[in-house]
């Protein structure tokens, strides 16, 4: 009888395990493993580490992708909110508060996650607009990344 148990929480157990490796595997919103990883694929990204640094150095901008939801729930401190959905509303406070900045400091846009596409969309937006000589990056990893490397 307790043979039987065993044999059938290591089944349940192998299961579980399986489909957890084939969601991790082949489902196209997983997060990453290694949020906080260094490796940054695109041009106009820039790593946590990095943006960090050059935040402790000169100071940056910081720019939330994500919906006011998510922004309600946390935020990097300091950051303003700027997404795709809600452009029109948000747009015209955050080109005033440019205008205004008194140095061309670096703009930072992050969204929810490593694969996540907003932050991307909103950083092609702004290069659209008569800005200014505005250095425009994306957070590699984004929200979660930054949380991980501020240990919260």
């Amino acid at each position: 009888m307790i043979l039987r148990m065993v044999w059938q929480s290591a089944l349940l157990l192998l299961l579980a395990a399986a489909g957890a490796w084939a969601t991790y595997r082949w489902h196209p919103g997983r997060p990453e493993l290694y949020i906080t990883g260094e490796l940054v694929t695109e041009l106009n990204e820039i790593s946590v580490s990095d943006a960090l640094a050059l935040e402790k150095a000169k100071g940056v901008i910081w720019l939330d992708a994500r919906t006011r939801a998510e922004f309600n729930k946390g935020h990097i401190p300091g950051a303003m909110l700027l997404n795709t959905y809600e452009w029109v509303e948000l747009a015209p406070a955050v080109i005033q508060f440019l205008s205004e900045a008194p140095e061309q400091r670096t703009i930072i846009l992050y969204c929810d996650s490593q694969k996540c596409s907003s932050s991307h969309e909103v950083a092609e937006k702004m290069k659209e607009m008569p800005l200014g000589d505005w250095d425009i990056r994306v957070l590699h990893g984004g929200w979660p990344a930054w949380r991980a490397a501020a240990g919260k």
